[in-house]
């Protein structure tokens, strides 16, 4: 065997690889190249088909990466390929984490780890009497789903607000832990996530981009939507309240996670223009007071890009979690007068 550069366009995936691979795989895969590199070949066979690394390929493609590191596999017959193909798979499924040890180690680590896959709500894991709960594994279950306890009180008491509770829209549905709740209290919910799941049927499978600039028009009759989203979705916010010029005058509630906490915690880049209309618009590195503002700059965003498209947000509740990386927080949102007075 030995490890030679390909170009990207001259490999293949194997056509009929079982293996199937969500979005947000290639996406966690992609966040790891861009900050180490690629530090381990994808595996090949003589032809250029992918033997072990599928998802490393379409994470250089999203990268727009020309060339990758490739072990070609050429000491091997077919029946082995295939073998090997299915096997290097498998033995993934098996690995469990010691989540004491996992803990420790995040813990110690300033880095973004969120953008690799890991859950950083370190306090809800420790749990050994309860394994079903660690990490959302209740979620595809016939039980009720678990949820972050306020995060749900918050959202349910919101609907004191409402005189109907005709439709909602949830943005960020993921597998359905908050859909639960919402067809409970809602005679319609509509469901949005860009990733598909086997057992989870959303309505849409788009980005929550897409769904406001193209779809929103076609549930202007919504009294509720949640943007539920593991990041920022403030972007999606401004382009949301531009483009529900025509809905009607009855108030709504949007209920808003914000995750944008870790981002300021590790000092990452930010353009505070585009992400939340404040200061000037340019890309620079977060300070510690940034991280300590954060519910401040929320709250001014949410004032702010209410006001400019007409309507009033009434703050419901705020909550920002335990770790200071992620706000809960609902609004009951109102449009303006001619006198700017609701």
């Amino acid at each position: 065997m030995n490890i030679v550069n390909k170009k990207v366009s001259s490999l293949k995936g194997y056509k009929n690889n079982p293996r199937k691979i969500s979005s947000l795989a290639v996406e966690m895969v992609a966040n790891s190249i861009s900050e180490f590199g690629i530090k381990q070949p994808l595996v090949i066979d003589k032809d250029n088909t992918i033997i072990v690394g599928h998802t490393r390929l379409k994470a250089c493609k999203k990268l727009g990466i020309k060339e990758v590191p490739c072990l070609v596999a050429d000491d091997l017959t077919q029946e082995q390929i295939d073998a090997y193909r299915l096997a290097d798979n498998k033995t993934g499924e098996f690995s469990l984490w010691d989540e004491t040890k996992l803990d420790t180690e995040l813990f110690d680590i300033s880095m973004d780890m969120e953008q690799f896959g890991f859950d950083l709500n370190l306090e809800e894991d420790n749990d050994d009497n309860n394994k079903d709960s660690m990490r959302g594994k209740h979620y595809n279950d016939d039980e009720t789903p678990e949820i972050e306890a306020k995060k749900l009180v918050y959202r349910i008491e919101s609907l004191l607000s409402l005189k109907n509770r005709d439709k909602c829209i949830e943005l960020f549905a993921g597998r359905g832990a908050l859909s639960y709740w919402y067809r409970r209290n809602f005679r319609k919910v509509i469901t949005n996530d860009i990733q598909k799941f086997q057992d989870i049927n959303h309505n849409y499978n788009i980005k929550a981009m897409e769904f406001v600039k193209t779809e929103i028009q076609n549930h202007l009759d919504f009294n509720y939507i949640d943007f539920d989203d593991e990041g920022c979705p403030a972007k999606e916010i401004q382009e949301f309240f531009k483009s529900i010029a025509g809905k009607k005058k009855d108030p709504f509630i949007i209920a808003v996670t914000d995750g944008q906490g870790l981002n300021l915690k590790s000092k990452g880049k930010i353009n505070f223009f585009e992400t939340y209309m404040i200061r000037e618009d340019k890309t620079v590195q977060a300070q510690v007071q940034d991280y300590y503002d954060f519910v401040d700059i929320f709250r001014e965003f949410m004032k702010k890009v209410t006001f400019v498209n007409g309507f009033n947000a009434k703050e419901l509740s705020m909550h920002l979690k335990d770790n200071g990386n992620v706000i809960y927080s609902t609004y009951l949102i109102e449009r303006l007068d001619n006198n700017n007075k609701v």
